[in-house]
């Protein structure tokens, strides 16, 4: 399971808590998560093939 992180505020939060709670209810194995350097650019490609070859699920999105 992956979440890129949108860097605006807040979203760490929530992925940090939707993380956990993925792991413990429904038996996700690993996290990987990854901030973006500003909201206003897309993510980098090199971010883009990590996560995809490291998870089967990736989550973007952004916080306020």
């Amino acid at each position: 399971m992956g979440f890129i992180d949108n860097a605006k505020p807040n979203f760490n939060h929530l992925v940090d808590d939707l993380a956990e709670l993925l792991e413990k209810r429904y038996g996700v194995r690993s996290v990987v998560k990854r901030r973006k350097r500003s909201a206003s650019v897309p993510a980098p490609e090199e971010m883009l093939r990590e996560v995809a070859g490291q998870c089967d699920l990736v989550i973007t999105g952004s916080g306020d």
